[in-house]
C-alpha cells in the first residue's frame, strides 16, 4: 500500500477498536502523515519519514484494537 500511495495524492485509512485515521504521504516535508479521530472528533496528527514508524507511533498512543 506504501508504494501506491507515496509520491501520489492518495491516502489510505487507518483504523481499529477506539480511533480511525487518514495517511497520506506528503512531498513537501518528505514524511508520512497521519490524522487521528475518535468518536468524530479531531484528536492529534502525526508525521515520520517511515510508515513503519508513523503506525507503531500512533498504535502506541491509542491501542491496536
Amino acid at each position: 500500500m506504501a508504494s501506491w500511495i507515496e509520491g501520489k495524492n492518495y491516502c489510505a485509512e487507518f483504523t481499529a477498536g477506539n480511533f480511525h485515521g487518514l495517511v497520506w504521504w506528503n512531498d513537501e516535508p518528505g514524511y508520512w502523515c497521519v490524522e487521528i479521530w475518535q468518536d468524530r472528533v479531531y484528536k492529534s496528527s502525526y508525521m515520520a519519514e517511515r510508515l513503519e514508524d508513523l503506525i507503531q507511533e500512533v498504535q502506541a498512543t491509542y491501542g491496536f484494537l
